[in-house]
């Protein structure tokens, strides 16, 4: 499967504000690469659930001739609640959930996640897709650190499985596909591809603006450095050498910025850089680029790939990673997958502050005993407390005249003795309980 892996780099950063509509060009671009005569299919998911995957904004380009009325059949199927889905074999269960969206490759056949003779028992396969000649699917899973994300998926003819050069390139356009999805709706929800940029630049890497962390040294050649690798990824080299031309074209700069095409009234060009870092919840007593880290290490990225998706060097990324696992008291990264999901299974609403009804269930709780664990110093003991509280790191910091990474740094040691995970693991093992109002104190936990 050859084709111009840089167009599908060049159309996950187009902004077209339409799912539907952007996906479709994404699609589009991919069918030179992707595309073994049977189309090439797109839907956005969300995974946060697994028992529930969900699938909205289904796509298919280059259908075959004479499939009208069973693609119609599997982009309404594919839109069915979960139990339908499941009956029909286009949802798994729970496990084989997992296994796609949060911890297999990003590039996988549907063959290779089911088994070749489990994907062909499957009802769905044999009543939509033998009739058309489809005996596998190739896909391309881009799931962000909160599981949501889109699938990109090519019918082919026989059961296959991803050759290593395939693997890699989809893998790095698909950290491209995030971040292009990921910047996409932030511009929208700021109303201008302008509103907020940090830097901008010539094509030829001179700079007409920076601000923030882009007007420091180290931004400003990073910054020129990676326009100046775009520009020169788009040239000829996309289709003499496109392994490399994806190669240096990372999906991020110095793990904070994209870099966005952008014309002006008059025509002329310019390379805009925003901020678009992956999202964290803060669920873990680690730093935001420990936790990204841990993030893509916990889904089963290499560290090649994650240090691809960072646009750091692999030996920063090992660096993280080894501290995070080492802060959680890990010692695997299956371990570290565990407290991951453990950590990020919490509602959104975990990190809102406690209300005076939870504060009371804490308060009345027996924490006597536990609290006063003899592994933990005064300070900890203290630290315990205040978290109890519901109270942050800034606030913890701010009243024992410290900085809040300090306090940050005692909290993952504190973890790390009593083998917990998160604030909210932390909380129950004081308390000896999981009640609702423990979920909470996954709120302000990062540093």
């Amino acid at each position: 499967m050859r084709g111009d892996f840089v167009g599908v780099i060049e159309a996950a950063y187009r902004h077209e504000p339409d799912d539907a509509r952007w996906l479709g060009g994404l699609l589009d671009a991919a069918r030179s690469t992707l595309d073994a005569g049977f189309g090439v299919l797109g839907y956005f998911i969300d995974a946060g659930d697994l028992s529930d995957v969900r699938a909205s904004s289904p796509v298919i380009v280059g259908q075959p001739a004479g499939s009208d009325e069973i693609v119609h059949q599997i982009l309404q199927a594919l839109q069915l609640p979960a139990e339908a889905r499941r009956a029909i074999g286009l949802l798994g269960p729970p496990e084989t959930a997992e296994e796609l969206y949060a911890r297999s490759h990003t590039v996988v056949s549907a063959s290779q996640v089911n088994s070749a003779a489990v994907w062909e028992a499957i009802p769905g396969v044999g009543r939509w897709l033998h009739p058309l000649g489809i005996r596998d699917l190739v896909a391309i899973k881009t799931v962000d650190l909160d599981r949501r994300g889109f699938v990109i998926a090519a019918p082919v003819a026989a059961i296959t499985t991803p050759d290593a050069r395939t693997v890699t390139n989809w893998a790095r356009v698909a950290a491209h596909m995030a971040a292009g999805d990921r910047v996409r709706r932030a511009l929208l929800r700021a109303g201008s591809p302008l509103e907020g940029a940090e830097a901008i630049l010539n094509p030829d890497g001179r700079f007409e603006h920076a601000e923030g962390a882009a007007k420091e040294a180290s931004g400003r050649a990073a910054l020129r450095a990676m326009a100046l690798a775009i520009e020169q990824a788009r040239g000829p080299l996309r289709t003499s050498n496109g392994d490399e031309a994806v190669s240096m074209w990372t999906a991020l700069v110095e793990g904070r910025w994209t870099l966005l095409e952008h014309f002006d009234r008059g025509g002329r060009r310019y390379i805009v850089a925003h901020r678009n870092e992956p999202r964290v919840r803060g669920a873990l007593a680690l730093s935001p680029r420990e936790e990204q880290v841990a993030g893509y290490a916990a889904l089963g990225h290499p560290v090649k790939l994650i240090a691809y998706e960072l646009g750091l060097s692999s030996s920063t990324v090992s660096e993280h990673l080894a501290t995070a696992m080492d802060k959680l008291g890990v010692p695997t990264r299956a371990d570290l997958a565990r407290v991951w999901a453990g950590a990020n299974a919490m509602p959104v609403e975990a990190a809102a502050p406690l209300d005076d009804h939870e504060r009371l269930a804490v308060a009345a709780a027996d924490i006597g005993e536990r609290a006063d664990d003899p592994r933990l110093n005064e300070t900890e003991r203290g630290i315990v407390a205040a978290i109890l509280r519901g109270e942050s790191n800034a606030a913890i910091a701010q009243a024992r005249g410290t900085s809040p990474r300090t306090v940050a740094n005692q909290i993952a040691r504190m973890f790390k003795k009593l083998g917990v995970g998160s604030r909210a693991e932390l909380v129950a093992h004081v308390t000896g309980t999981r009640q609702r109002a423990s979920s909470r104190f996954f709120g302000g936990s990062s540093y």
